[in-house]
């Protein structure tokens, strides 16, 4: 974007975007430069050492700048933030919601597991009388994991 076809007045700001052929440092990319004056089509801007910097087809420098719309930039600052904790507010519910349904599939996980031992266990009972081999009877040994 550039500031040509662009309605300028004095006291709008410009950013510069750099590539200015006379520009020898002192602009700075992306800086915000006040307009101070326009004279036909020269646009003269505020550098930061109280000096002035022309800009228009002369110069070959209109490319090198864009109008900054502060009433525009403000109100999408606050519609981004806005937009920003409403996506925040959606993904911490979600997160909420995906915890509970695991919490809760691990709970059903547990159980199924805890009448798969109970099984075993009562498997092993049952067969106490074909065990010839001297071995030990299974027990059912539940690990309790902390899981918060």
């Amino acid at each position: 974007m550039s500031v040509r076809g662009v309605n300028i007045e004095v006291g709008d700001k410009l950013r510069y975007l750099g590539g200015d052929p006379t520009n020898m440092g002192e602009l700075l990319r992306g800086r915000v430069y006040e307009v101070v004056d326009i004279d036909y089509d020269v646009i003269a801007i505020d550098t930061a050492d109280n000096g002035s910097w022309a800009i228009g087809d002369a110069y070959k420098n209109v490319d090198c700048f864009e109008k900054v719309e502060e009433e525009g930039n403000d109100r999408s600052a606050i519609d981004l933030i806005a937009n920003l904790a409403q996506e925040v507010t959606e993904l911490k519910r979600e997160l909420s919601e995906l915890r509970d349904a695991n919490q809760a599939q691990a709970h059903k996980f547990y159980n199924k597991l805890d009448m798969i031992l109970d099984d075993i266990v009562m498997l092993d009972e049952r067969t106490q009388g074909a065990n010839n081999g001297g071995q030990k009877l299974l027990s059912k040994e539940v690990y309790i994991y902390d899981t918060e």
